[in-house]
């Protein structure tokens, strides 16, 4: 059998929909929304964890709710105010999320443990919030880390410590440093 999960935000708030196409023939192929998973009205972000989609992060006014994709119940809730973009690192390990900087708040891009919840590490980020979370790549296993500060400036961390930098890359301007993933 040949499926497709898919996720949708809707007013509601995310929706997720089972495509079943196993058979070959076009009026064969169905189009199912899935029942009970939790409602998210408000919800501004949903996106699926990258390997197999198990997990789902959605991002309301409240924070970031993990929710287990097979049995439709939030299995991490991070409380947050004000998230405005969220990534998942490649092996689904990390959520990165950026909010607007605001007063009080130093530290607006932070990656949370997507199994326990907790902070993991937090920077400033004074560019658009939503490109906050591009900023941070894992390599495919991750085991480092790389972030881009400003236009000119690469700190590349261990994974398993992202509290201080194991290299950093300076580059004269122009041409600009990116990350790429």
């Amino acid at each position: 059998m040949t499926s497709m999960k898919l996720l949708a935000l809707s007013n509601e708030g995310p929706c997720i929909y089972n495509l079943d196409c196993s058979n070959t023939a076009n009026e064969n192929e169905k189009l199912v929304k899935e029942d009970d998973f939790p409602k998210f009205s408000g919800a501004d972000i949903a996106k699926f964890s990258p390997i197999n989609g198990k997990l789902v992060a959605v991002v309301d006014a409240k924070g970031i709710h993990l929710v287990d994709v097979s049995t439709k119940k939030i299995s991490v809730f991070i409380e947050r105010t004000g998230i405005s973009a969220l990534e998942w690192s490649p092996q689904g390990t990390y959520v990165i999320s950026c909010e607007r900087i605001r007063a009080g708040v130093k530290n607006n891009l932070i990656v949370w443990n997507a199994s326990t919840g907790e902070k993991v590490a937090e920077f400033e980020w004074k560019n658009t919030a939503k490109d906050g979370p591009k900023s941070v790549k894992f390599n495919k296993e991750e085991k480092f880390c790389a972030r881009q500060i400003g236009k000119n400036i690469i700190e590349i961390y261990d994974a398993t410590n992202l509290g201080e930098p194991k290299f950093t890359i300076k580059s004269k301007l122009p041409p600009l440093p990116k990350i790429d993933g």
